[in-house]
């Protein structure tokens, strides 16, 4: 799948400044400082526990509450509320895991409120997306009957149905065939065509290299690099990458 597009960088959505994220243990994240604008595909490098997934949580705005935040991390469609607090809003959120019953069907778990997601499905985009992942024929089966493809897609569905001006995924295509990792790409690629902001930490990076506006890499929680040149690859980063990984591989 290769897309070519020159999307003019024109809003800063997300915005960090020596952010620093502290566990009660020890710092999950330090120092790191980066700025997103309208129209950016930003993909996040590193190995396991390098802090990804804690950086993306950091900007949807679920970290539990014992977890400090230090610096500065700001969301453009962050507002306050009565009490003083931010709620981030205009955010779509994937993690990597979510506790729900196994009992629910597709449609209950769709039709869920009070999700991390504070604004409201939009039609539009649910109806689209439900036809793009082919969800509409799994809506009376129960969640513990789907497989792990039909899951993932169903949770994407519920991701991407709303209007959201900065779109975070943590391994989005886990789980995914190519066929639906197609699907996945050209959606994304759409929603940055349209405004948003795509934050993405997946492990198939080379599958959307060609439209990646941003690399942000991490090692051990600290920003090692942050590239938002056209073109630009970081090719030695990611050959230590697998390097790393092929050397710590169990035998067998």
């Amino acid at each position: 799948m290769t897309h070519h597009a020159n999307i003019q960088a024109e809003e800063l959505v997300a915005h960090a400044h020596h952010l620093s994220l502290w566990s009660a243990e020890r710092w999950i994240l330090e120092n790191v400082s980066f700025d997103l604008f309208q129209g950016a595909f930003c993909v996040l490098l590193g190995c396991n526990g390098a802090g990804k997934s804690s950086l993306l949580r950091v900007l949807a705005g679920v970290l539990p509450p014992s977890w400090r935040v230090v610096g500065r991390c700001e969301v453009l469609s962050e507002v306050p509320c009565n009490s003083g607090e931010m709620l981030s809003r205009g955010v779509s959120w994937l993690g990597q895991h979510q506790h729900v019953s196994e009992d629910m069907t597709v449609q209950e778990y769709l039709s869920l409120s009070g999700r991390s997601v504070l604004l409201p499905y939009d039609d539009e985009f649910s109806a689209r997306c439900r036809a793009d992942f082919a969800v509409d024929s799994l809506l009376g089966h129960r969640l513990s009957a789907l497989s792990g493809g039909q899951w993932q897609r169903v949770r994407l569905v519920q991701a991407l149905s709303i209007r959201a001006k900065l779109i975070l995924l943590d391994e989005p295509d886990a789980a995914l065939d190519e066929r639906w990792r197609r699907v996945l790409w050209r959606v994304l690629f759409e929603r940055r065509q349209a405004g948003a902001a795509v934050v993405v930490a997946l492990h198939r990076h080379l599958e959307v290299q060609s439209f990646v506006s941003n690399w942000i890499g991490l090692e051990e929680g600290r920003l090692v690099f942050s590239e938002d040149r056209p073109g630009v690859y970081p090719r030695a980063f990611v050959e230590r990458l697998f390097l790393e990984k092929s050397l710590t591989r169990p035998n067998g």
